[in-house]
């Protein structure tokens, strides 16, 4: 009697075979939304990943008066990225998400955000940032530091 895997190797059997080849990695276009964001992100940069995208944003800076510079390195990730993740800092100004996510929904990616509290946010303001991600974002998580993004990036396999 012959085995099924014996059978499934016939000539007669690979007609049923699909030769479209395996799906292409994901590549993940990690954008801050503020300057300590971005900080917290500087030292992920650096790491093992090989398929993520840091978009850069000076320290320090405001990041809507820094988006005519950026505009076209902000397209370009996200044109490269199947998924876009927005970092925030919990209490930290997250308008900016809109216009990401606006060019991100423009090339049809998937996007996710975190926040990253340190417990010592005001709840109020906290609220704000969340509220200013909520309506753009697949999934949002309140994260408590660095450990969770670079976990995060490893499960993306980025």
């Amino acid at each position: 009697m012959e085995s099924q895997s014996a059978r499934a190797t016939t000539a007669a059997e690979s007609r049923f075979r699909i030769a479209n080849p395996n799906s292409l990695p994901r590549t993940t276009a990690i954008v801050p939304l503020d300057s300590a964001a971005a900080a917290t992100l500087a030292e992920l940069r650096g790491g093992p990943w090989q398929r993520a995208i840091f978009v850069e944003l000076d320290q320090g800076g405001d990041w809507i008066a820094q988006l005519p510079g950026r505009t076209r390195a902000l397209v370009a990730a996200i044109t490269e990225a199947s998924l876009v993740l927005l970092v925030a800092t919990a209490g930290a100004d997250a308008r900016a998400a809109a216009v990401v996510a606006e060019a991100a929904q423009a090339q049809g990616r998937m996007i996710a955000a975190v926040v990253l509290d340190s417990g010592d946010a005001d709840p109020a303001a906290l609220e704000r940032s969340l509220a200013a991600l909520r309506p753009h974002a697949g999934m949002l998580v309140l994260a408590d530091g660095t450990d969770y993004v670079a976990a995060l990036l490893e499960a993306l396999r980025a």
